[in-house]
């Protein structure tokens, strides 16, 4: 699978998208060739072609419609096009318009409809503006009860989130306050063995089982699938691992999957996950994630018959929908630890196999810094649990190790960085490499090493897009501070990604997403 440089699509096709007819052949600029292509069109004329063709992007039609509310066919004109199509994101801003009277006539009825239309999508400020319609009957038939449900869920929002946020809904957008402290363990494993019964019950059920993680994979994600996957083995239910292709961030724990015997044909694709959702019951486990938008392939959601979410990841304004067990515990230090408790309680003697055994214990000691960040007694106790089993430290360890060239390109990353706030380091490279995202992530862990220095963030450039790595030692929450720019994660461990934008621009957006945060906790 490829990700076209001019449309953004995933493709399987060999050379040729679908979607915008790109042949990646014909391009000098990003996929040089052994031969020749006369008068090939560069890349970025190509995407510039492209962008003209699909017209404005969206939040530049909203600016253009709140531009001239006066008008009263604004939001029909900029709005109405990308809301049939099924934007979720344009479908809660025309029925704002609606509500309002905004560059619309006025219309409550449709103003509901547009809000349950983008709620159904899993569009959280919508689902909190569809409560308020059946809380006070405006558009709707008034049903307490059913805003009531609305409500449960922006709680179980601010839960997800650690427990020590309040979610206020201020005019059209939702804004958390609080957050700056870690979480607390929680010594009781009620809620562990309920939800391990409980996953045990539809693992049963269900005449399949997929398991998908995040985009660009990690040992936590990889390792967390792994253990997941034995336990559905186990209850004697198919099940096969979704994952498009090999990532360098697990590519010593990959290629032992792939080596080891009746593990070949365990993961598969996208396209081959959707044709077997086609029959029977299929029930989709998505293990370190729990937004849509990352997902290893979110068209899988839309045909699950039945989803779980495994997670320690604080929880966003955007959310799966219609989740039958949703286990997101920011207090656990990682997706490895959580899926390690629960299969104690699934399968009672659980026999595991050496790789899975090594990619529990590797995904909790990413997550921790080797037990230094994030550790509790429950994170012991699962490792203690995964050595008893047998899993191998030595084999663990293998899995850490980088070549020269990331070695080189992580120091150099950190000779790079500047201080900002007094305590703040900040560091941006080209990347080139193809592991880049594990070395910037590797160089913000680093970058917290200097003394006085309590978070760290590395920006990377690949192809047209930035990411950004964000750490803290605790006292400053960078979850809060990537969200500021679209991303999230957890109170010491989060990301972003910024589209079309320079490294210096980039900088400039996580300073002053930095300031916001800091002047809103003042």
């Amino acid at each position: 699978m490829w990700k076209c440089p001019v449309c953004d699509q995933e493709n399987t096709a060999a050379t040729v998208c679908p979607t915008c007819g790109y042949d990646r052949t014909c391009d000098y600029e990003r996929y040089p060739t052994a031969f020749t292509v006369k008068r090939a069109t560069p890349t970025h004329t190509l995407r510039r072609q492209w962008r003209e063709k699909q017209g404005p992007a969206l939040m530049e039609l909203v600016a253009e419609w709140l531009f001239d509310p006066d008008d009263g066919s604004a939001a029909e004109r900029c709005l109405r096009r990308p809301a049939d199509g099924g934007d979720p994101t344009a479908q809660y801003w025309l029925g704002i318009a609606c509500a309002r009277g905004w560059g619309a006539k006025k219309d409550e009825v449709q103003a509901a409809q547009w809000f349950d239309k983008s709620a159904r999508q899993g569009y959280v400020p919508a689902r909190l503006e569809l409560g308020n319609c059946f809380r006070f009957g405006v558009g709707v038939d008034k049903d307490v009860y059913t805003a009531r449900e609305y409500a449960r869920n922006a709680v179980e929002l601010a839960l997800g989130r650690g427990g020590d946020q309040a979610v206020i809904k201020n005019k059209e957008k939702q804004i958390f306050y609080g957050g700056n402290s870690a979480g607390t363990e929680n010594n009781t494993r009620v809620r562990a063995r309920l939800v391990a019964y409980a996953l045990k019950e539809m693992i049963e059920e269900a005449d399949r089982v997929l398991i998908m993680g995040h985009a660009n994979p990690d040992l936590d994600c990889f390792g967390a699938a792994l253990g997941l996957y034995r336990a559905a083995a186990v209850l004697k239910k198919p099940a096969h691992i979704v994952m498009s292709d090999e990532h360098p961030a697990v590519a010593d724990l990959y290629q032992r999957v792939k080596n080891e015997r009746n593990y070949g044909d365990v993961i598969i694709g996208k396209e081959q996950a959707l044709h077997q959702m086609k029959e029977g019951s299929t029930l989709l486990i998505l293990a370190d994630v729990n937004r849509p938008s990352i997902t290893q392939a979110p068209e899988l959601l839309k045909t699950a018959d039945h989803i779980a979410v495994i997670d320690h990841h604080r929880s966003s304004e955007e959310q799966v929908e219609h989740v039958d067990i949703s286990y997101v515990e920011p207090y656990a230090s990682s997706a490895s630890e959580m899926v390690t408790e629960l299969l104690q309680y699934m399968v009672e003697n659980l026999k595991l196999k050496q790789v899975e055994m090594d990619g529990l214990f590797a995904g909790i000691a990413l997550d921790t810094k080797n037990f230094t960040v994030k550790t509790g007694v429950r994170t012991f106790e699962a490792a203690a649990y995964l050595r008893r089993c047998g899993a191998d430290s030595v084999s663990v360890r293998q899995m850490f190790k980088n070549d020269m060239e990331e070695y080189k390109a992580r120091a150099g990353i950190v000779s790079a960085a500047h201080i900002i706030n007094g305590n703040m380091a900040i560091a941006g490279w080209k990347g080139g490499i193809e592991n880049a995202s594990a070395v910037a992530a590797q160089a913000a862990d680093e970058l917290l090493d200097i003394r006085g220095i309590e978070s760290s963030y590395v920006l990377t450039q690949m192809g047209d897009q930035i990411n950004i790595s964000a750490r803290s030692l605790g006292k400053i929450n960078v979850q809060l501070i990537m969200e500021e720019l679209g991303g999230g994660g957890h109170m010491t461990v989060a990301g972003a990604q910024l589209r079309q934008t320079s490294l210096e621009e980039a900088e400039e957006k996580v300073v002053a997403a930095i300031q916001a945060v800091l002047e809103r906790k003042a």
